[in-house]
C-alpha cells in the first residue's frame, strides 16, 4: 500500500482523494499520516477513499501545543476521537521530549480518549523518541531520553489499555 505525509497530507486532500482512488483501483491500501490539524469530521471525502490514519498526538495541554504547533489541541482530540468511532485510526505517534513535555500525561489523555474503543480496535501507539538531528535550532539542545524512560512510557501505554505499542 502507500503512505502519504508531508508537511500536512491533507493540505493537497483533492491531489490525495484521486491518488487514493487510483491506489484502490491497483488494490493497495491507502493511508494518511496527519498532524491532526485536519477537520475529518467536516470533510468526510478524503476518508472515504482512505483505510486508515496515523495521527500525531503532540502535546497533552493547549498550551504545550500551542508552543509547538502555533494551533489549537481541539482539533486534533476531536479526531482521535472520531477517527476511532469510526474504525479511522491506524495508529497515534507522540514524539517524547522529556524535558518540555509531558509525555506521561499525553499517554494518559489519549488513553481516556480511546479508552472506549481500546478493546475492539487494535490502534498502535508509536512512541517516538525525540533526536536532536535535523531541528531547528531552538531544539537542538534538548536530550535523546534513554531506553529506561522509553520503557517506562511504553508500560504506562500498556497499563492503559494500548496493546500494540512500538518505541522508535
Amino acid at each position: 500500500g502507500i503512505t502519504v505525509s508531508g508537511g500536512e497530507c491533507t493540505l493537497q486532500a483533492e491531489f490525495v482523494i484521486e491518488l487514493f482512488r487510483i491506489a484502490k483501483k491497483h488494490g493497495l491500501t491507502a493511508l494518511l499520516d496527519s498532524n491532526g490539524s485536519y477537520a475529518f469530521k467536516e470533510q468526510p471525502e478524503i476518508l472515504e477513499v482512505s483505510d486508515g490514519v496515523m495521527l500525531d498526538v503532540k502535546a497533552d495541554c493547549e498550551q504545550k501545543h500551542q508552543w509547538l504547533t502555533g494551533h489549537s489541541i481541539d482539533i486534533v482530540l476531536e479526531n482521535l476521537s472520531y477517527l476511532a468511532s469510526i474504525g479511522k485510526l491506524e495508529e497515534i505517534r507522540t514524539v517524547c521530549i522529556p524535558e518540555i513535555l509531558n509525555n506521561e500525561r499525553t499517554i494518559e489523555l489519549a488513553a481516556e480518549i480511546l479508552s472506549p474503543y481500546l478493546q475492539k480496535q487494535n490502534i498502535r501507539y508509536k512512541l517516538i523518541r525525540y533526536r536532536p538531528f535535523g531541528v531547528r535550532e531552538e531544539y537542538r539542545n534538548y536530550k535523546q531520553p534513554d531506553d529506561a524512560y522509553m520503557n517506562q512510557l511504553k508500560d504506562l501505554a500498556y497499563s492503559k489499555g494500548f496493546r500494540d505499542i512500538v518505541i522508535i
